[in-house]
């Protein structure tokens, strides 16, 4: 049964026309939801940086958002009414989340660690920045300077989610996580104001229909890749390293409604919303070429 939500009419960003087509001949309904989600942002998050922006200097945003998500526990007194809602609803874990299944994928991912980090590099960390999210980096000019400090980013996150205790809440990939979210947050809100961004042909910025594309890209596809370079996850190891990052991705933002839950509808995400992004641009061919020419500075 499909929810209210799903029931009503919408509008398709332009650029997603072809894909959408395609995609629904497919799964018609996971690239309905995709497609959805394509003008969707963040609102919690949205809404933190916006009341974050009327009361912060814009050069001390980023420092404010990492000591408010490091004291969760208690924040200062002026940090503003969504930032604290963020940070309270982020802090209840949820009650499928399994720490024993966790541990089943720390073990794995320790055992196959360089085999993880290679299939992250070589693989999907490319195709998931092979999309029109490569767009918004582009905008903001900050695809060469900052390729290095993407792949990370991106290495550190996740590293540190598989670590005993990352993701609890205060833990170092819960922090991560939520700095993470908070930093896009506020590149949508720039974005938005940006006479480059077409929002009836592109959709939103950082949208959380590529929220969900990276988080499938990063855990069912990473396995593939994984597999292709002699990782020995088993079955029931690929399942936990999905596990854990379900939960990750809804610390950072993405609704529960449209997460994967296992290894194959993680791999079946990846699929369709592949096929519903646009070919690779010029911004998607200079985004994955820096984050491959960075690989050997880490």
């Amino acid at each position: 049964m499909r929810e209210p939500f799903e029931q009503l009419a919408f509008d398709i960003p332009a650029c997603y026309v072809d894909g959408y087509k395609a995609a629904r001949a497919l799964d018609p309904d996971l690239a309905e939801r995709y497609i959805r989600y394509t003008t969707v942002g963040d609102p919690l998050a949205d809404r933190a940086v916006e009341q974050l922006a009327a009361i912060v200097e814009p050069q001390h945003v980023h420092r404010t958002i990492a000591q408010t998500v490091d004291h969760y526990h208690d924040p200062p007194k002026d940090t503003p009414e969504a930032l604290r809602e963020l940070i309270e609803s982020s802090a209840v874990v949820p009650d499928w989340f399994d720490p024993e299944i966790a541990l089943k994928a720390t073990r794995a991912f320790l055992r196959n660690s360089d085999m993880v980090l290679g299939g992250l590099v070589g693989g999907a960390i490319v195709e998931g920045f092979s999309t029109l999210i490569s767009k918004s980096f582009r905008i903001r000019s900050r695809i060469i300077l900052n390729g290095v400090r993407r792949l990370k980013q991106n290495t550190l996150q996740l590293t540190e989610q598989f670590m005993p205790g990352g993701l609890e809440p205060g833990g170092d990939a819960w922090k991560l996580s939520l700095r993470i979210r908070l930093v896009h947050a506020q590149a949508r809100m720039l974005l938005k104001q940006s006479d480059e961004w077409d929002t009836p042909e592109h959709g939103m910025p950082l949208s959380a229909a590529h929220m969900l594309l990276g988080a499938a890209a990063f855990s069912g596809r990473l396995m593939d890749h994984i597999a292709r370079l002699g990782g020995d996850f088993s079955r029931e190891e690929k399942d936990a390293y999905v596990h854990v990052w379900r939960y990750t991705g809804l610390v950072m933002g993405i609704p529960e409604t449209i997460m994967f839950h296992d290894h194959a509808s993680a791999c079946r995400v990846f699929e369709i919303a592949a096929t519903c992004e646009p070919p690779p641009d010029d911004d998607a061919i200079i985004m994955a070429n820096s984050i491959v020419n960075s690989a050997p500075i880490l």
